[in-house]
């Protein structure tokens, strides 16, 4: 299986959507997308490591998203962290 995290994606790409966010998400958690935790969920008490996390980061970069490992780990679940990467989205095409 090909990883769309190994992929480097130039960042005038159209923007990350959350379906792609939850895909990367399950890639990092080595998970089918079915199996993801709720939105509102610990994805660190659901299994994802700190090399996972890590991983996130580079694909998320990849696509000219700034964002930190300890921002993303402070509130990691699925909802947050496609608020950040919403916001970071806005602001890097303002």
């Amino acid at each position: 299986m090909t990883s769309t995290i190994d992929s480097a994606n130039p960042p005038d790409d159209p923007p990350v959507t959350r379906e792609e966010v939850i895909r990367l998400v399950a890639e990092c958690m080595d998970l089918d997308v079915g199996d993801l935790p709720g939105g509102t969920e610990d994805l660190i008490d659901h299994g994802l490591h700190s090399v996972g996390v890590m991983q996130f980061v580079s694909a998320c970069r990849q696509r000219g998203i700034d964002v930190e490992l300890a921002e993303l780990s402070r509130s990691p679940t699925m909802d947050d962290w496609w608020r950040l990467l919403s916001e970071r989205q806005r602001t890097r095409t303002a």
